[in-house]
């Protein structure tokens, strides 16, 4: 009964809509709403709706109990309208509003995952772009160390040249190339290129002008220290101061057929070439001190106390008693000609040097390897074994020509030029193999120059 009936009140639908609700409640959970061990408990359970809870409430969903209860309120007005409203909240989709949150809900976790792997795109592709753009940068850098090194070491071979002589117009020109990425303004230009061009451009200006005679200079010498010029002219030479320019000395040859002209290392004499005669004249007494017939080559020592000639020379070999014309190195004193020693050659000879150190005489003949004597005594490096004695051969006592022979400062590259081969070559040497300061072994190797080789 419901809570109005007890009271005595009179019944209408909401009485009906009371009771269905306590015959559904106790078909869905199978027990009844209100509960009381006595009748007296039981009529106060109802009039003061106090209903009892399901054992098992998972028989009926949430929104059925919420509906049947209000169908149970003590008050009939705050039941439902009527048995009509409550059948249709009974038949009413309550899972749609669940469904469309849950939709709802996977839309919006849809969204956040596709914002997040944008993001997660973006990131990416913003990574690859600072990864390609630091890629870009660093291979710049390296671009610009690369260049700069490069500049660097131009820079370094510009001054070089500008400080080495004869090299000033390789240095004006590789100095202008420098330059040119500087150009207009060349304001942040390298200092060091700007004062070597000025160094090279001042250096191929000339500082004095040297008054000739009617007939053009023969030949020109530079001595080895660089304050003596000696300009040869048909009948004499004239030898010139370089700092200050002017002329100390004027040394009568007399006509000579053969435009030579050479400085001794301390500038006490000069060597003046003819046809076949090698003549030294004393630059102090501007005369004539040794005369060596028959003369192809002639070097100094480092001191100017002896000098050493290539000529053709007439003595007997070995044990042969017959006398041949043959070529032959001799030393003699300077200041008399007197000889020192003479050592004869198995070969024709074309030049000769003196070998760095002073102590080795280095020989071009028409062997393919350059010979080597000992300065102080004439021996070879190598003993000379005569093999088989040349026949006689009055071009043996023509002229040769004495530029066929070059040793490099270092002494390890001498440059022949054969006198009966057109093709010059080119000799390392290894002194690997010194002993006692002297050279007891060396190992010579010859081959064709290569292109652009001086």
């Amino acid at each position: 009964m419901a809570p109005e009936q007890w009271e005595g009140l009179e019944a209408d639908a909401r009485t009906d809509q009371f009771a269905f609700c306590v015959a559904m409640w106790e078909a869905l959970y199978g027990s009844r709403p209100f509960c009381g061990e006595t009748p007296s408990a039981l009529l106060q359970a109802i009039t003061r709706g106090h209903i009892t809870p399901p054992r098992d409430a998972r028989r009926a969903p949430p929104w059925l109990r919420r509906l049947l209860e209000r169908g149970l309120a003590v008050n009939p007005g705050a039941r439902w309208p009527s048995m009509t409203a409550l059948l249709a909240e009974l038949t009413r989709d309550h899972q749609a509003p669940r469904r469309r949150l849950g939709v709802l809900f996977f839309g919006i976790l849809a969204l956040v995952a596709a914002a997040l792997a944008a993001r997660r795109i973006d990131e990416r592709r913003a990574e690859a772009e600072a990864a390609r753009i630091e890629s870009e940068e660093r291979a710049a850098r390296a671009d610009d160390e690369r260049e700069a090194a490069s500049s660097e070491a131009r820079n370094r071979e510009v001054w070089r040249l500008s400080t080495v002589g004869a090299h000033e117009r390789d240095a004006l020109k590789l100095a202008l190339e420098a330059l040119a990425p500087f150009a207009p303004s060349f304001e942040e230009a390298p200092q060091v290129v700007i004062d070597a061009l000025t160094g090279a451009m001042q250096a191929m200006l000339p500082v004095a002008t040297i008054p000739t005679k009617e007939q053009s200079p023969r030949a020109v010498e530079v001595s080895d220290d660089g304050t003596l010029l000696a300009v040869q002219f048909a009948s004499d030479v004239e030898l010139w101061s370089t700092d200050p320019v002017r002329r100390v000395a004027i040394v009568a040859t007399g006509a000579v057929n053969h435009a030579f002209v050479r400085i001794s290392p301390g500038n006490r004499y000069i060597v003046v070439r003819d046809d076949d005669s090698c003549t030294i004249y004393s630059i102090d007494r501007g005369a004539r001190n040794v005369q060596v017939p028959r003369c192809h080559d002639l070097v100094f020592a480092p001191d100017d106390s002896r000098f050493f000639a290539l000529k053709a020379h007439t003595a007997p070999i070995d044990h042969h008693t017959f006398t041949l014309l043959f070529d032959a190195v001799g030393a003699y004193r300077s200041e008399d000609g007197r000889l020192i020693w003479s050592t004869p050659l198995t070969a024709r000879g074309a030049a000769l040097a003196l070998y760095p150190d002073g102590k080795l005489l280095v020989l071009a003949t028409d062997a393919l390897a350059p010979t080597f004597l000992y300065a102080d005594t004439g021996a070879a490096e190598r003993p000379i074994v005569w093999r088989d004695l040349p026949a006689w051969n009055e071009s043996w006592a023509s002229r040769r020509d004495p530029a066929s022979l070059a040793v490099s400062p270092d002494g390890r590259y001498i440059a022949l030029a054969h006198p009966s081969a057109a093709e010059g070559r080119w000799c390392s040497t290894d002194a690997a193999s010194a002993s006692s300061g002297c050279l007891t072994s060396r190992a010579l190797s010859c081959s064709p120059p290569t292109a652009g080789a001086s």
